[in-house]
C-alpha cells in the first residue's frame, strides 16, 4: 500500500468516528415505533433478529434510534415480498 492510499484510509476511518449520533430510544418510544410488547422486543433481542439495548446507566437502557428504524424499515421489505 502506497502513501496515498494509506492517508486516505485514515480520512475514510476518521469520517466514520465522525458521523453525528442518533438518539436513544426509551421503551415507551421503541413500542410506539414497532407496535410490539416488552415481551416481543425481549424475545427478538435474544433470538438476535432485533437490535441490542443498550445500558446507559445503571437503571435506564435505551436503543440506537436508526437501529430501530432500519428493523422497522427491513419488517416492511418482508412484508412487501410475501
Amino acid at each position: 500500500m502506497n502513501k496515498h492510499q494509506t492517508e486516505k484510509r485514515r480520512r475514510n476511518k476518521s469520517r466514520k468516528i465522525l458521523t453525528p449520533l442518533s438518539r436513544m430510544l426509551r421503551r415507551k418510544e421503541v413500542r410506539e415505533v414497532t407496535g410490539l410488547s416488552d415481551t416481543t422486543i425481549w424475545r427478538l433481542e435474544k433470538a438476535g433478529k432485533f437490535p441490542r439495548r443498550i445500558q446507559l446507566t445503571e437503571n435506564t437502557v435505551g436503543w440506537d434510534e436508526h437501529g430501530v428504524r432500519g428493523w422497522r424499515e427491513s419488517r416492511k421489505t418482508v412484508d412487501d415480498a410475501a
